[in-house]
Parts: C-alpha cells; sequence; structure tokens
C-alpha cells in the first residue's frame, strides 16, 4: 500500500477499494452481484476509495461484523 514503516500513533490514509462478488450458484458464475465501495472507475482516480487506518489507542465504539477476523486477519498479516 506504499507504506514502508507505520508509526501506531498516526492517522494514515490509504488508497483502497473493496468490490465484493457474490456469486449464489456455483454452477451459473455469469449469475453474479458486484457491490464496490467507490465508483471506482479505472480511468478516473478521483473515484477511487480511501481506507482511513485508526491508531488503537484513538479506536471507539463497538462494531459486529461476521468477517471482521478475516479481515483484521488479512490487515495483521500484511504488517497493518
Amino acid at each position: 500500500i506504499g507504506l514502508n514503516s507505520i508509526n501506531e500513533n498516526e492517522y494514515y490514509e490509504v488508497p483502497c477499494s473493496v468490490v465484493l462478488h457474490d456469486i449464489d450458484n456455483i454452477f451459473r458464475p455469469n449469475e453474479k452481484s458486484e457491490v464496490s465501495s467507490s465508483e471506482n472507475l479505472l480511468e478516473e482516480p478521483t473515484t477511487y476509495g480511501t481506507l482511513l487506518l485508526v491508531p488503537p489507542s484513538k479506536w471507539y465504539g463497538y462494531v459486529e461484523n461476521i468477517y471482521s477476523d478475516k479481515l483484521l486477519y488479512q490487515l495483521k498479516k500484511y504488517g497493518l
């Protein structure tokens, strides 16, 4: 993501767009839905989304997400 090192006490805003591909039937992969976190037009960088990395000491609130464990695992795997 372009960061050589991270200071755990600072906020970081990095380019990030997430696209969810939902295929209900593996035998009909052409029947799928796609949801994107931003408009994400490849020829227009202004449509790309961002991800805000918040220092652990600045987190607040509570979120329950069935994918959070997998997401946190991937972030930690890549050193974030």
